[in-house]
């Protein structure tokens, strides 16, 4: 019997845009996605999300990394997550429907400290969940099995009574060998189509 549903937060909650973020400080669209993988798909934010480092050694080794680029900088100290973070509404509303369907609801994100206190403060939809565990908080990051353990552990869950979504395929494939119920996040349409199958199944 499904009793738990778990969900990532960046894309499957948040819509983490970027894009638009360059466009609002004059950075070129043909540059976006060079920036893209130069910061947020670098091993430095990686380490920011396992809590490893600050948000200003980041920029301070970024910058080290790169140091004829003085566009790094330029974004990083000028980060707004006004403008960076925006909810999905349709998650949000399915979140909101599981809840009074009775079903109890929980976060586990790869996030940084910096973003999850931002998130938290700006968006009501936290106020739905029953736990939480967040890399930076542990040390850890999806898809490494730890953090899934971690979750059931901390709220004494069983795996195969909870459904995971998340929209990066290592991390539902890491869930899926503890025994939890992954599904892949693509439309909200789809989701909830295969959550409630496996609901039925069990």
């Amino acid at each position: 019997m499904i009793k738990n549903i778990i969900f990532d937060l960046g894309g499957v909650v948040l819509k983490y845009d970027i894009k638009s973020y360059l466009t609002s400080i004059d950075i070129p669209k043909e540059e976006h996605e060079t920036y893209k993988n130069l910061i947020w798909a670098s091993e430095e934010w990686q380490k920011g999300d396992s809590g490893n480092i600050t948000y200003e050694e980041i920029i301070e080794n970024l910058c080290n990394k790169y140091p004829t680029d003085e566009e790094i900088r330029y974004i990083l100290e000028n980060k707004n997550n006004d403008i960076l973070l925006s909810e999905i509404t349709e998650s949000v509303e399915y979140i909101k429907d599981l809840k009074n369907r009775g079903y109890k609801i929980y976060f586990l994100s790869n996030v940084s400290k910096w973003d999850i206190e931002y998130n938290i403060k700006r968006f009501e939809f936290f106020k739905l969940q029953d736990g939480s565990v967040y890399s930076c908080d542990i040390k850890c990051i999806k898809p490494d099995k730890e953090c899934y353990y971690y979750l059931l552990n901390k709220y004494n869950l069983k795996a195969e009574e909870c459904i995971f979504i998340d929209d990066i395929k290592a991390n539902i494939e890491a869930a899926n060998k503890i025994g939890i119920n992954g599904i892949l996040f693509d439309t909200i349409s789809n989701v909830k189509e295969k959550v409630e199958k496996i609901i039925n199944k069990k």
